[in-house]
């Protein structure tokens, strides 16, 4: 439940009491529909967080000077304190998903520092089991598990599909970044899983997507050449092998680029 906010327990409940545990301040007033809207989103959050953070409500009817204070003019207003400073802030009455996502950026979830652990000692199974076992939701984890799935492409083949199946099922079907890579790459496992040819390109892909080796380029213009040669209806398909290689080097790689542009190029 939220905790009360007045004149006189500000500095404790909420300043103070930031100094360790981060505090989002919604502000509200009695005569506010959206705000109570907002009120029973916001503690379902805070049951779900689990202690990350702290839920505290300001009435601004009866303690303007506050509101004035912190620039309050509409509502309802929610801002973030960590170490008696306001880092962030939204107003409206924001689905739960949006308000999730805006205090994952600073509440990360303290499970995922061991999934990261695991990672980073390319234990990637084990640290996908713990997503899923703990049923760890939200944008960093769903982030970490396909920086998991990407790196257990690099050994795929036909007889290790089936463990990574489960992976990819776990990112949700809308709503979060890897939504359409979850779509593109979960299609192609349960359609192709018989095609050797294309596991290898897709695991040689994998394993250099960190650089621009010869390997690197030879697996995108093998996908290229699938896309030249296609025609009517199946240009659509075969463009998805090449959608499907971008997603596993990632928007930031030189060669993602330069292989949208020849993509473009042939489809229109």
């Amino acid at each position: 439940m939220a905790i009360d906010v007045t004149n006189d327990n500000f500095q404790d409940t909420v300043m103070q009491a930031s100094e360790t545990t981060p505090v989002l301040l919604d502000f509200w007033a009695d005569w506010c529909a959206p705000c109570k809207v907002l009120t029973p989103v916001l503690e379902k959050i805070e049951k779900k967080f689990e202690q990350r953070f702290i839920l505290a409500k300001l009435n601004t009817q009866k303690f303007q000077q506050i509101a004035a204070r912190f620039q309050v003019s509409g509502i309802p207003n929610c801002k973030l304190f960590i170490k008696q400073k306001v880092v962030d802030e939204f107003t409206g009455a924001l689905p739960e998903n949006k308000i999730i996502e805006f205090l994952e950026k600073y509440l990360p979830d303290p499970r995922l520092k061991n999934v990261e652990l695991l990672i980073n000692n390319s234990r990637y199974e084990e640290a996908a089991e713990i997503i899923l076992k703990e049923k760890i939701t939200g944008k960093s984890a769903y982030t970490s598990l396909w920086t998991i799935i990407v790196s257990l492409l690099e050994n795929i083949n036909s007889d290790s599909i089936d463990n990574i199946i489960p992976y990819v099922e776990y990112i949700p079907d809308y709503g979060v970044n890897e939504s359409d890579k979850k779509s593109l790459l979960l299609a192609t496992l349960m359609n192709h899983k018989n095609n050797e040819i294309i596991w290898k390109k897709i695991s040689t892909l994998a394993k250099n997507r960190k650089n621009n080796s010869q390997e690197l380029i030879e697996s995108l213009n093998y996908f290229l050449e699938i896309l030249e040669n296609s025609t009517g209806e199946q240009k659509k398909d075969d463009k998805n092998w090449l959608i499907l290689c971008f997603h596993i080097l990632g928007n930031d790689h030189q060669l993602t680029a330069e292989y949208r542009r020849k993509m473009s190029s042939l489809l229109y």
